[in-house]
């Protein structure tokens, strides 16, 4: 990737009065110009893991066992019939 910048940068000088200082920066040519070149490689996903303790994990481990339980009971009582079509 190359970087450039656009030609008509001026450092916010007016041209007439050099000495004279504006209110700000010419905004008009303050811009970055980004040129991609090939193919941009794949991004790689980025995960975050921890390590917990035993007794952390177990019960991390009631609680999943619990929400299963939640889950499967759930599924019992709106279980949607298959019609034949």
């Amino acid at each position: 990737m190359e970087c450039s910048i656009a030609s008509n940068y001026t450092n916010g000088a007016s041209p007439g009065a050099p000495n004279e200082r504006t209110s700000g920066p010419n905004k008009a040519g303050l811009h970055v110009n980004f040129i991609e070149k090939g193919e941009v490689k794949e991004k790689r996903e980025k995960f975050l893991t921890a390590k917990y303790g035993s007794h952390q994990m177990s019960l991390i481990r009631k609680r999943l066992a619990v929400e299963m339980w939640l889950y499967d009971e759930l599924q019992k009582l709106y279980e949607i019939p298959v019609s034949n079509l």
